[in-house]
C-alpha cells in the first residue's frame, strides 16, 4: 500500500487532473455532455497507451545508457522537486500550440500532451526504476480513472466548486511531491555513500 501511494502521488501531480479541468473545458467548448465523455475516454486511453509504452521501454533505455538506479533516483528526485516548485510558485501551460480537427482533440492535445505530457513520462520513468511495474501501472490506472471522471463531469464540477478550488488542491498536492523528490535524492545519495 505504501509503494502504491508513493507511486500514486507523483503521478497525480504530474497529470494534475484537477488543474487541467479548466483547460479541458476550454478545448471542448461547444461539445455536448456526451461528446465530452467520448473525448474524455479517448484522451485517457491515449494517455494510458503512451505512458505504458514509455514505462516499458524505460528500464531498457537505462541499462543501455549505463544509468544506475542511484543515478536515476537523484536525477528523478531533482526533477520532481522542480515540477513541484513550478506547480507551487509558477504557472506552466500544458497546452500545445496549433489547431487540431475536432474529432481528434481527445488524442491530441488532450491525451497528449495535456494528460500524458513530459511531466508524466518523466515521472513514470523514475517510478518504474524504483517500484514494481504492476504497482506503477495500478497507480497510473487509478489516476487516469480519476482524470476520466473529472473530465467527463467537468461542467458540473467547475459549476459547484469554482476554478480556485482546483488550483488550491494542486498546490497542496505539489508540496507532497516536493517531499517525495527530497526523499528520492536522499536515498540516491545514501546508496553512493554506503558503497
Amino acid at each position: 500500500m505504501q509503494s502504491f501511494l508513493l507511486a500514486f502521488i507523483p503521478i497525480f501531480v504530474a497529470i494534475d487532473p484537477i488543474g487541467t479541468v479548466p483547460f479541458f473545458l476550454g478545448l471542448t467548448q461547444g461539445f455536448t455532455p456526451g461528446g465530452k465523455k467520448r473525448l474524455s475516454f479517448q484522451a485517457v486511453c491515449t494517455a494510458f497507451v503512451v505512458s505504458l509504452a514509455f514505462g516499458v521501454m524505460g528500464r531498457y533505455v537505462f541499462s543501455l545508457l549505463g544509468i544506475s538506479p542511484a543515478d536515476f533516483k537523484i536525477a528523478g528526485g531533482l526533477l520532481l522537486l522542480i515540477f513541484s516548485i513550478r506547480e507551487i510558485y509558477g504557472n506552466s501551460s500544458k497546452i500545445a500550440d496549433g489547431g487540431t480537427p475536432d474529432d481528434l482533440i481527445g488524442i491530441v492535445p488532450i491525451g497528449v500532451p495535456l494528460v500524458a505530457g513530459p511531466a508524466l513520462i518523466t515521472t513514470l520513468l523514475i517510478l518504474t526504476d524504483i517500484y514494481p511495474f504492476l504497482t506503477v501501472v495500478l497507480a497510473l490506472s487509478a489516476n487516469l480513472l480519476i482524470t476520466f471522471v473529472l473530465f467527463a463531469y467537468s461542467d458540473l464540477i467547475i459549476q459547484k466548486t469554482g476554478e480556485a478550488f482546483g488550483r488550491v488542491v494542486a498546490k497542496v498536492v505539489a508540496i507532497f511531491l516536493a517531499a517525495i523528490g527530497i526523499m528520492m535524492i536522499r536515498k540516491g545519495l545514501e546508496t553512493f555513500f554506503l558503497k
